[in-house]
């Protein structure tokens, strides 16, 4: 493939059967790396059992709009992970899983909005070398694995920068 694989119209190359075998055996691959342990163990200090608690609060009072630590109103941060947490919660009825359910999606959605990124603007081979390398950065990995918003963060940015690469390779639609 030529460095730049792209098709006049902006789209890229069509993927082949082992592209698309490789995307999900990186897939499959991050899940055991990244998903190793959950449900084994609890919140762990600090960050981590002060979101869930929040969660938690805002099934058992019913207020999902303002969060609360307690009878104390949580303003630190923003509510999107204790509502996701909650919701998970609600999904699985088990915390030691929904906590940590977040940013485990939100690693894998940040690893596949990589390879599509690599994958549009190169080749598939390229997003998958993009996604491998992040998937076998230490930081990503370990952030990923705890309860904490970075993960949740950084999914977001990488979305927004996907639709921005989306806009200019395909032009005003």
């Amino acid at each position: 493939n030529p460095p730049m694989a792209m098709l006049p119209s902006g789209a890229p190359t069509p993927l082949h059967n082992e592209d698309r075998r490789h995307f999900w055996l990186l897939m499959l691959a991050a899940l055991v790396v990244l998903g190793a342990g959950i449900g084994l163990r609890d919140p762990w200090p600090s960050d981590e059992p002060r979101f869930t608690l929040v969660a938690k609060q805002m099934i058992a009072s019913g207020d999902w709009l303002f969060p609360h630590r307690g009878s104390e109103l949580y303003s630190d941060k923003p509510p999107m992970l204790m509502w996701i947490e909650a919701v998970f919660y609600l999904v699985t009825g088990n915390w030691r899983v929904s906590f940590l359910l977040p940013s485990l999606l939100a690693g894998l959605a940040t690893l596949a909005l990589t390879w599509d990124m690599g994958r549009r603007l190169w080749n598939p081979r390229v997003g998958l070398f993009a996604a491998v390398a992040m998937l076998a950065t230490f930081q990503f990995a370990y952030q990923v694995k705890r309860a904490q918003i970075d993960p949740l963060v950084m999914a977001l940015i990488t979305l927004a920068n996907w639709g921005l690469v989306l806009h200019f390779l395909r032009g005003p639609n």
